[in-house]
């Protein structure tokens, strides 16, 4: 099929319209995102997402002048969108990271002591993580894990932005809570262990 073909049978929602445009241009927009990304598995991820949540769903297809150059446009800018978030999930890692070692700032010292240190900061991080609801479990995951933006997450979770807000700010309280309460008990553990 030419791209007008495609395209009028797009506009008119035929069967198979989109198999057409999915078998004509899957492999160029993969090119495509793979030069931009660096990265095969990356960018089948997005040339899969950009088919499935993009162009399936579309219906203003009668507006598109130029099939090819409006895929290769979209793909470009999911490409970039994905580049972003995972800079964002780079840099909310560092963040964490961060915090945890300030946390526990005799982590990167040679303590004789220092695995059953880790196995009591694991156990005391899946309490915190258990004292957390499932929505305020799933808001932080997404958040600070997959990287997603507030309205994602409120989309993902099928609630407002400001329940997400609500549920986020509470689980980090939770987190303060507990991390406060662990600087005191390791405080308190090195002491007696050192006098």
């Amino acid at each position: 099929m030419e791209d007008a073909e495609i395209l009028q049978g797009l506009i008119s929602r035929k069967p198979g319209a989109f198999e057409a445009l999915h078998a004509r241009y899957a492999k160029l927009l993969f090119a495509r995102a793979y030069t931009i990304l660096k990265n095969p598995q990356e960018a089948e991820e997005v040339v899969q997402s950009f088919f499935v949540h993009q162009l399936l769903p579309f219906r203003k297809w009668d507006r598109v002048g130029d099939l090819k150059a409006y895929l290769l446009r979209g793909i470009y800018n999911n490409c970039l969108i994905a580049m972003s978030r995972e800079k964002r999930i780079r840099e909310k890692n560092q963040q964490f990271f961060t915090e945890v070692a300030s946390a526990f700032p005799n982590t990167g010292e040679p303590v004789a002591m220092q695995p059953e240190m880790k196995s009591y900061e694991t156990e005391i991080v899946h309490q915190v993580l258990a004292s957390l609801t499932v929505q305020q479990q799933t808001a932080m995951r997404l958040l600070y894990i997959e990287g997603c933006r507030y309205h994602d997450i409120a989309r993902i979770m099928n609630i407002s932005i400001n329940s997400v807000k609500t549920h986020l700010r509470i689980a980090r309280k939770s987190i303060q809570k507990y991390k406060a309460l662990l600087q005191s008990m390791l405080g308190a553990l090195m002491i007696a262990y050192f006098f």
